[in-house]
């Protein structure tokens, strides 16, 4: 569900001061299962241009919840957990030790993060970025994710550089388990652009992705994603 909000309220959430020339803010309340969850924070910090870990809120558990950055074998490079650093009964943070404050680290545009919850809402809030965001990708496995506040289609992003038949894009489930594996083919096998199909006949390009919703890209080559401008 996505709610704007005025300048004042959202950046408040987001603990940023109030620019004159603030664009357009807002805040979304991304629902699911409890459990693991593939997320990419949709804004970028009020008055500024980065995402950071610190905006992916919600009613987490404090030393029960994570957030894992993975690396292009899928392999956890770093995580953190909710917890209270000050030890005094003040609002948890993200934390890779259990002492720092890591709220501060970015997380690039449209890279996405594995979310273990016990709840089943992450909030999410700050400022809409104007235009597009481009990201490359190296050969491998790359964790993305709908890095605006409105839902787009899989049609929607561009994919430059993929391999057909070889280069996949799972969307995964609240045990990160494969739900659905989309190959990138060409279905009308005549020679036209390959899309993303689930069984080598369909076109999936209308297949939606919530706002932050997450996907595992393979490539054999690396590609250059470009996810549509929200505005």
């Amino acid at each position: 569900m996505k709610e704007l909000m005025t300048v004042f309220a959202a950046c408040a959430i987001a603990g940023a001061a109030v620019a004159a020339d603030s664009n357009i803010v807002g805040y979304v309340n991304t629902d699911g299962e409890n459990g693991f969850t593939v997320f990419a924070p949709m804004f970028i910090e009020c008055g500024g241009t980065d995402t950071t870990l610190g905006m992916i809120t919600g009613d987490f558990d404090e030393f029960m919840d994570t957030v894992q950055v993975l690396d292009d074998t899928l392999t956890t490079s770093t995580l953190y957990t909710w917890v209270d650093v000050t030890w005094s009964s003040a609002t948890p943070v993200w934390t890779s030790d259990f002492a720092t404050d890591d709220s501060a680290v970015i997380i690039p545009r449209g890279a996405g993060v594995v979310v273990s919850k016990s709840t089943t809402t992450i909030l999410c809030s700050g400022e809409v970025e104007v235009g597009s965001v481009v990201i490359p990708c190296d050969p491998g496995f790359t964790v993305l994710g709908n890095p605006t506040p409105v839902k787009i289609t899989l049609g929607d992003i561009d994919f430059l550089g993929l391999e057909e038949f070889s280069d996949t894009l799972q969307l995964l489930d609240d045990s990160l388990v494969t739900s659905t594996l989309y190959t990138w083919v060409d279905v009308t096998w005549s020679g036209a652009t390959p899309v993303w199909t689930s069984d080598f006949a369909t076109d999936d390009s209308g297949v939606e992705l919530a706002p932050g919703a997450g996907f595992v890209l393979s490539s054999m080559n690396g590609s250059t994603v470009t996810f549509p401008a929200a505005l």
